[in-house]
Formats: structure tokens, C-alpha cells, sequence
């Protein structure tokens, strides 16, 4: 399908992203919080992915060590959680009562696709990532692939019985 190339694409582009370090401002700090929440709900992404591509993964962990003295930052960044899940869960739910089939295409085309991102960290962070750490990658792909298939299997049979 067109849509899983698309999702797929999109969660490749990820791995282009480079982390920045910023001073934030309550807007962005809003927007981190909407947009975390948002990855968050579509699997494949994780918030604080988002948030380190933002660079204020750091700020908001120092937030967090002292609530009481960034009491508006701390606010502002649930303020937009709260919006967030409320504006994406119900998109998510418009596109699956939409095409339920197309936005699981695109859900697994996400997923696939940034799969990359890790994988770039590895390789960037290790000086000794060469055909057997990609032989080992493989092989791990593999088991995991078949047993997520016997898994699937299984609780079909039980569903039947």
C-alpha cells in the first residue's frame, strides 16, 4: 500500500533529525508536551524521542527535579499533554472509523520506518559495529519475527477451541 510507503518514509526521515539543545520559552515547552503525548499515542515514536529531537528532553528531566521552582514550565508541558491527547485521540479515532485499513498501514509503515533511528545510534556510538553486530541484529529481527508469528498463531488456535 501507498500509505505504508508513506509511514514508512516518514519514520526514516527520523534518523536525519539531530538533537538540539535550546533555551525553551513556555510556547515550546507547550508544543514539547503536546507533541511527546502525541508520539506517545501512534506507536513507533516515543515522547521522549520527541522531546531529545527538540532538545528540551534535558530541561524538562531538571523541570521535573524541581517542580516547585519551574511550577509554569511544569505546568505549561502538562497543559499540552492534556491538549495533546485530547486533539490526537480523537483524530486517531476519525482515521480509524475513516479507513481503519489505511491508517494501519500507515501505523506500520511508522513503526518500520523508524526503526532506523535506533539503529543509526548504535552504529554512530559504536566504533566496532561491523558484519557480525549486523549479523547479530539480523538473526535477533528474525527470532523475533517468528516468534511474534507463533504467538499470533497460537492465539488464534485457542480463539477456535
Amino acid at each position: 500500500q501507498l500509505i505504508a510507503l508513506i509511514g514508512f518514509l516518514v519514520g526514516v526521515s527520523f534518523i536525519f533529525f539531530i538533537p538540539q539543545e535550546i533555551a525553551p520559552n513556555l510556547g515550546y515547552v507547550f508544543l514539547g508536551g503536546f507533541l511527546a503525548i502525541s508520539a506517545m499515542l501512534l506507536p513507533g515514536i516515543s515522547g521522549s524521542f520527541i522531546l531529545l529531537i527538540m532538545g528540551i528532553y534535558g530541561f524538562m528531566l531538571g523541570v521535573l527535579h524541581d517542580i516547585f521552582g519551574n511550577l509554569n514550565y511544569f505546568l505549561i508541558f502538562i497543559l499540552g499533554v492534556i491538549v495533546g491527547v485530547v486533539i490526537m485521540s480523537r483524530v486517531v479515532g476519525f482515521l480509524f472509523r475513516k479507513n481503519k485499513p489505511a491508517t494501519l498501514y500507515l501505523l506500520v509503515g511508522l513503526v518500520l520506518g523508524s526503526l532506523s533511528v535506533p539503529f543509526r545510534i548504535i552504529y554512530n556510538s559504536s566504533s566496532n559495529f561491523g558484519a557480525r553486530a549486523w549479523l547479530l541484529v539480523g538473526v535477533l529481527f528474525f527470532l523475533g519475527a517468528v516468534f511474534s508469528s507463533e504467538l499470533t498463531r497460537v492465539s488464534k488456535v485457542r480463539r477456535v477451541a
